[in-house]
C-alpha cells in the first residue's frame, strides 16, 4: 500500500512531521493549488493526518439467505504486516446502519445476519487507514 500524508502548510506541527517523512510516502497539501484533486472517502479533522494501515479482507464462503455469517477484516499496516493489537475505534456501515466495534486481536467481526438474497454493502472507517468498502451477495 501507499502511505498517504495529509499535510497543512500553514500548520508548524505539519511543516515538521512533514521533514520526518520517508520518500515513498505520497503528500497532498490540502491548501495548495491541487487541494480540489485529493483523495475522497477520507475523513480527516486534523492535520498532519498520516495514512499508513488498510482494512484485509477474503471472502471465506459463499453467503446463502437464511444464514449469518461471520465476516473478520484484518487490520494491517503498510508493509503488509497483520496489526494484531490494534485498539482504535472503527465505523463500521452495514447497508447505511452505522455502528462502532473495536478489533479483538486485528480483526474487525461481523456478523452478518441474512435473510433474503440481494447484495450487502459494506464499509469500515478508522482513523489512519484507507476507507473500505465490498458489496457482498447474498445467494439464494
Amino acid at each position: 500500500m501507499e502511505r498517504l500524508f495529509f499535510h497543512n502548510r500553514y500548520d508548524a506541527d505539519s511543516a515538521a512531521e512533514l521533514v520526518k517523512l520517508d520518500d515513498d510516502v505520497i503528500v497532498y497539501d490540502v491548501f495548495g493549488t491541487a487541494r480540489h484533486k485529493l483523495p475522497k472517502g477520507f475523513d480527516i479533522q486534523e492535520y498532519p493526518y498520516m495514512v499508513d494501515r488498510y482494512i484485509d479482507f477474503a471472502q471465506p464462503m459463499e453467503i446463502k439467505a437464511g444464514t449469518t455469517a461471520l465476516l473478520e477484516f484484518k487490520c494491517m499496516d503498510y508493509k503488509d504486516n497483520p496489526l494484531t493489537d490494534e485498539d482504535r475505534v472503527f465505523v463500521v456501515t452495514v447497508n447505511n446502519e452505522r455502528y462502532v466495534d473495536r478489533p479483538e486481536k486485528g480483526k474487525v467481526q461481523v456478523a452478518l445476519e441474512c435473510e433474503e438474497p440481494g447484495v450487502v454493502d459494506i464499509e469500515i472507517r478508522a482513523r489512519n487507514y484507507l476507507p473500505f468498502s465490498v458489496l457482498l451477495e447474498v445467494s439464494q
